[in-house]
């Protein structure tokens, strides 16, 4: 066993150096979602779907986009259909957008999602950062491919007894 090990020991160093989850560098910006409530929404209710981008780096950056879309979020059943937004994808204008973040602060994306699915069980919101040209400080813009967030995990259940139709 220690042999075979030591005959692909410089092979797996070489593969783990190669990987680009193994590099030391922190990413250009933090994305985070996190939804209220946390655990668990009725059909019928809202469930409020918050996403920080937060810039780590002590200087200021500015994010050029193609389009309207910065940070968009999503809403996925439990056999991966995307419910949020409504239609199942983008709802962008194809308008430039800029948005700048100041040194060590976060920008905040706020949606609502009405749990109006025929599926109940265990769903997933998360927020997606849309292709952008990045900039900080003297230095040239740079393409940066946009990334998700984590995800917040809920579960949807039924309309309690008794309380449909009976809103106020």
């Amino acid at each position: 066993m220690k042999a075979t090990f030591r005959a692909f020991a410089p092979a797996l160093l070489l593969a783990l150096a190669a990987c680009p989850t193994a590099s030391p560098n922190k990413p250009a910006v933090i994305l985070r979602t996190t939804i209220v409530p946390a655990d668990s929404v009725r059909m019928g209710d809202s469930l409020k779907i918050t996403t920080w981008l937060k810039n780590p780096e002590p200087e200021a950056m500015i994010m050029t986009f193609e389009d309207q879309c910065q940070v968009e979020q999503f809403v996925q059943t439990p056999d991966k259909t995307i419910v949020y937004p409504p239609g199942g994808g983008s709802t962008c204008i194809s308008v430039p957008s800029t948005l700048r973040v100041a040194g060590r602060d976060s920008v905040r994306f706020d949606a609502a999602w009405l749990a109006n699915s025929s599926v109940q069980g265990e769903y997933v919101a998360y927020g997606v950062l849309s292709q952008h040209q990045l900039q900080r400080g003297e230095r040239d813009q740079e393409l940066k491919m946009g990334h998700r967030s984590n995800i917040a995990i809920f579960h949807v259940a039924a309309q309690a007894r008794g309380t449909a139709g009976n809103r106020e």
